[in-house]
């Protein structure tokens, strides 16, 4: 019962963006409320989550988790981001220094890329 709380559910598309000259990917889904709470636990309730990724360009390519900029402080990606024509392949863990393991982000999959 308390492994739901931690689904996740990603749209099909992801959104490629340019903004004062860098680009971006921004994939969307919904994600389930962390519960606090008996009552809580039974609304089901929902919020809209999203993850944005600096990219080169939105062309055929393949980007490293390494190269993908983070907030200071935060933990850096590993795996990879590959864009081919309108398809989104994201395979991406973060580098968890503390734990020595690479924790799955909920993004990862494919999705249509829509320029």
């Amino acid at each position: 019962m308390f492994a739901s709380c931690s689904t996740a559910t990603n749209y099909r598309t992801a959104d490629g963006i340019t903004d004062h000259g860098k680009t971006y990917i921004k994939i969307k889904g919904k994600r389930k409320l962390m519960v606090h709470d008996p009552l809580s636990l039974f609304r089901d309730n929902t919020y809209e989550d999203s993850l944005v990724i600096q990219v080169p360009s939105l062309t055929n390519c393949v980007l490293k988790g390494s190269q993908i900029p983070v907030e200071e402080g935060n933990y850096k990606y590993v795996g990879t981001v590959t864009i081919s024509g309108t398809v989104l392949n994201v395979h991406l863990f973060i580098k968890n220094t503390s734990d020595h393991v690479d924790d799955p982000v909920s993004w990862n999959g494919t999705y249509e890329l829509v320029k």
